[in-house]
């Protein structure tokens, strides 16, 4: 029997014992019936042909970075170190490692104007690492609390950078305090926050997120796009214009969890989706007792085990566009981030020691 079985049945038989001792108070919250993977979600083989690049030497990468020569950097979400990757016209890959930032999962990774790899880590806050590869925090809390989960980040063209705080109350990859409980709690834990280098000062846009995570500007960066992996949406920022301040749903009703989004230098953003939504993980959500229970356990039980590979493409009018699968999970899966660079976009995972590339859609 599949492990997910084994935790329906136990939840349906125990779902109205008491939540443990952890301060866990699990959210009801009843999702709109799931797509079906059909139509612009039809099912394809889109990345069952990845490369797969330094198989076996990284530590969950969630996200990846390319700098303007190639040269590809992947953070890790299990020590914090960041690799620096190198893939010669021979399809050699030399691995070396280029900064340290001393411990924490680093997450989100993206160069600034002046050639410096920016970087959500969650033990040191949102921090700077020059091209010899020196680390400086930019800052660890923003006006209203103190960073516990940065993210990911996207940088305006005056340098302002944007990131999320996944959760302020679960923070680890691993144990009774893993990121999973956040997701299963389904309380918004997580904020959006902006950080200006000509002030040194980082403001708290919008709180009240459900387990906020990839970050994106518009093109005309009149708003800024936050993945809400928990609601299966992207909640829209106004930054500008008569709506500034603001903020609403951009995108709704996704067929997985939202983790990475990535704006499209060509068209629209390109959207990671590192778990698929189940009949299983639905119902659940809709039931603070059956949430409650399971909260006793480790994740590893009652979390989603099927490994699947999928990325969606999203046009500037908020509709998907486009979906690439790998539907087995044989060749890469649970993408957490997907960097476009030339022909290719870059995948990164958080389940998995090793990031893919695929060459570009037509059209894309």
């Amino acid at each position: 029997m599949k492990r997910t079985a084994l935790a329906f049945i136990f939840t349906i038989g125990f779902g109205l014992l008491p939540a443990h001792s952890r301060d866990f108070d699990a959210e009801s919250y009843k999702p709109q019936p799931r797509p079906k993977l059909e139509g612009v979600y039809r099912k394809n083989h889109a990345l069952s042909n990845a490369l797969i690049i330094c198989k076996r030497k990284l530590g969950r990468p969630e996200d990846v970075a390319v700098d303007a020569n190639g040269t590809i950097y992947a953070g890790s979400a299990l020590t914090g170190m960041i690799s620096r990757i190198v893939i010669a016209p021979d399809g050699t890959q030399t691995l070396d490692v280029f900064a340290d930032p001393g411990g924490g999962s680093t997450l989100g990774l993206l160069f600034n104007q002046s050639g410096d790899l920016i970087a959500c880590n969650s033990m040191r806050g949102l921090i700077s690492v020059n091209p010899k590869g020196e680390v400086t925090v930019l800052t660890d809390h923003s006006d209203v609390e103190k960073l516990t989960f940065p993210d990911d980040l996207d940088i305006d063209s005056t340098g302002k950078i944007y990131f999320s705080d996944a959760s302020n109350k679960y923070n680890k990859l691993s144990g009774m305090h893993s990121y999973e409980f956040d997701f299963l709690e389904g309380k918004a834990h997580g904020t959006l926050n902006v950080y200006d280098p000509a002030t040194k000062e980082t403001k708290c846009l919008l709180q009240g997120l459900y387990f906020a995570n990839g970050v994106a500007l518009s093109k005309e960066e009149d708003f800024v796009l936050v993945c809400e992996s928990s609601r299966y949406r992207i909640r829209r920022f106004w930054l500008k214009g008569p709506k500034a301040g603001t903020n609403d749903i951009f995108i709704d009703n996704l067929p997985g969890l939202p983790d990475g989004i990535t704006r499209d230098p060509k068209d629209g953003y390109w959207i990671a989706i590192p778990a698929l939504r189940t009949k299983y993980i639905d119902l659940v959500q809709s039931s603070a007792h059956l949430k409650n229970f399971a909260g006793h356990f480790p994740a590893e039980i009652w979390r989603s085990t099927k490994h699947y590979g999928l990325v969606l493409h999203m046009n500037d009018a908020g509709e998907i566009t486009e979906s690439l699968h790998d539907p087995k999970g044989h060749r890469f899966y649970f993408v957490t981030n997907v960097v476009p660079w030339k022909n290719y976009l870059f995948l990164g995972t958080l389940d998995g020691n090793s990031i893919a590339r695929v060459e570009r859609p037509a059209g894309h």
